[in-house]
C-alpha cells in the first residue's frame, strides 16, 4: 500500500494541503478530547419499560463482549457501545411457539446493533444457519422521541449452530435518519421470520404473526462515530454534501443529477489514517490473496472471524484448510486491503443521492485511526 502524501499530485482536495496535513497530524489530539468527552458526558437515568428488564446472557449465559466477538473477532471497538443491562419490552408477539428476547445492544450517534435470541418451542430451526427476520416495508424502526417512522439501512447475521430450538441474529441498523441520543425510545417491527430447514433440506420455512420489540438506547459510544459537512462541487455536477463513518459504514450523502456508482463501489471511497496511509476497501471477501498470490477465505474460528489459506483439491474441488493466516491481504491487483465490504446501498430521492458501503465484520472501522475519507479523489479531512 502507498502512502497517500505520494498521491496528492491530481487529486482536488476539500482544502488545502497544509490544512489535510494539519487535520492529520492533529487526529490523535482531537480523539483524546473525544475521549475525554465521552467520559464526563453524563450518563442518561434508565427508563425502564414496563416488560422486561434484562442482564445480558441473563437467558443464554452469554455476555455480551462473547456475542460481539462472534460477530466482530478480536475488535473491541464494538463493546464500547454496549448495554451491560438492556431495557426492552416485548410489545407484541404473534409468532405462535417462538419467544425473542434481545440479549444485546450496541448503539452509537449513527448506529445501532441488537443482539435478538429467537426460541422455538419445537425444534424448528434443524442444523441451517439461514434464519432471517425480515423487518416491515417502510415502518421499521420507529423514534418514541421524534414520534415518526425513521429511515434506516438493516443488515443481519445469524450465529451458527446451536440447537434445533435456538438462534442468536444480529441486527446492524445504519443510516439511521437523525441522530441517536441517549435516552432515546425505539421500537423495531418484524413482520416474517423465515429460514431453510437444513443444509440437505432447502426448503423455504416461515413463520406467520410479528413480533414488536421496544427498547432504550442508555448508552453511546460517543468516539465510535463522527459526521462531517464538506460542501464541495464534484467534477459529476453533484454536491457532497455531508459523509457519516461509524464502525459498520462509511455513507456518502451527495445532491446532483448523477446517480451513485452501482458497479466496483469501493474503486470510489477509501481512507487515510492518521500517519497518511491510504485505506483501501475490499468488496469482494472471496476474491482476497497472500503476498504469494495464494489464496484466503474466512472462518469463524473459536468466535473469532480469521482468514485462512486455502488450496483447491484436484478431485472434487472441495476446498481444504491449510492454516489460519495472520498476514497482509491483497486484492487480484497486488493491492493491500485493509477493510471488507460485505455490502453496499444506493438510494435516490428527488435530487438526494446516498451511497452507503457496509464494512465487514472482519475489521471493523475504528473510526479514531482515521484522519480523512476520499471520494472520487476528493480528499475528505475528518479532525
Amino acid at each position: 500500500m502507498n502512502n497517500y502524501t505520494e498521491m496528492f499530485d491530481g487529486i482536488k482536495p476539500v482544502k488545502c494541503n497544509e490544512a489535510l496535513a494539519d487535520a492529520v497530524v492533529s487526529r490523535t489530539q482531537v480523539r483524546q478530547r473525544a475521549k475525554f468527552r465521552n467520559t464526563i458526558v453524563a450518563v442518561a437515568v434508565a427508563v425502564s419499560l414496563m416488560g422486561i428488564t434484562i442482564t445480558a446472557g441473563a437467558v443464554t449465559n452469554w455476555d455480551y463482549t462473547s456475542i460481539a466477538r462472534y460477530f466482530f473477532g478480536d475488535d473491541d471497538i464494538v463493546t464500547e457501545g454496549a448495554h451491560d443491562v438492556i431495557n426492552y419490552s416485548i410489545v407484541e408477539n404473534t409468532v405462535e411457539g417462538v419467544n425473542f428476547e434481545i440479549v444485546g445492544l450496541y448503539a452509537d450517534d449513527l448506529s445501532m446493533l441488537l443482539a435478538i435470541e429467537v426460541t422455538a418451542d419445537d425444534p424448528i430451526f434443524g442444523d441451517d444457519l439461514s434464519i432471517v427476520l425480515w423487518p416491515g416495508s417502510g415502518k421499521t424502526l420507529f423514534n418514541h422521541t421524534l414520534d415518526n417512522w425513521v429511515r434506516c439501512g438493516w443488515q443481519q447475521s445469524s450465529n451458527s449452530f446451536t440447537s434445533e430450538y435456538t438462534r442468536t441474529i444480529i441486527y446492524r441498523l445504519t443510516d439511521i435518519d437523525g441522530s441517536i441520543n441517549e435516552g432515546d425510545e425505539f421500537t423495531i417491527l418484524f413482520p416474517r421470520l423465515e429460514w431453510i430447514s437444513s443444509f440437505e433440506n432447502t426448503e423455504l420455512r416461515s413463520l406467520h404473526g410479528h413480533v414488536e420489540i421496544r427498547f432504550v438506547v442508555d448508552k453511546l459510544a460517543l468516539v465510535n462515530a463522527v459526521i462531517v459537512y464538506p460542501d464541495v462541487l464534484l467534477d459529476n455536477g453533484n454536491t457532497l454534501n455531508k459523509v457519516n463513518i461509524n464502525p459498520f459504514a462509511v455513507s456518502i450523502y451527495l445532491d446532483g443529477p448523477k446517480s451513485p456508482p452501482t458497479d466496483n463501489v469501493t474503486d470510489h471511497v477509501s481512507f487515510i489514517d492518521i500517519n497518511g496511509k491510504e485505506l483501501r476497501i475490499h468488496c469482494a471477501s472471496i476474491d482476497i490473496f497472500d503476498c504469494d498470490g495464494g489464496r484466503l477465505m474466512f472462518i469463524n474460528d473459536e468466535g473469532a472471524l480469521r482468514t485462512i489459506q486455502i488450496t483447491e483439491e484436484d478431485e472434487d474441488s472441495n476446498f481444504f484448510i491449510i492454516g489460519v493466516y495472520y498476514g497482509a491481504i491483497y486484492d487480484s491487483e497486488g493491492n493491500e486491503v485493509v477493510y471488507i465490504s460485505d455490502g453496499w446501498q444506493s438510494s435516490t430521492l428527488d435530487s438526494a443521492q446516498m451511497l452507503s458501503i457496509k464494512i465487514s465484520a472482519f475489521n471493523v472501522l475504528d473510526v479514531k485511526e482515521l484522519a480523512a475519507v476520499v471520494y472520487d479523489g476528493v480528499v475528505i479531512p475528518l479532525g
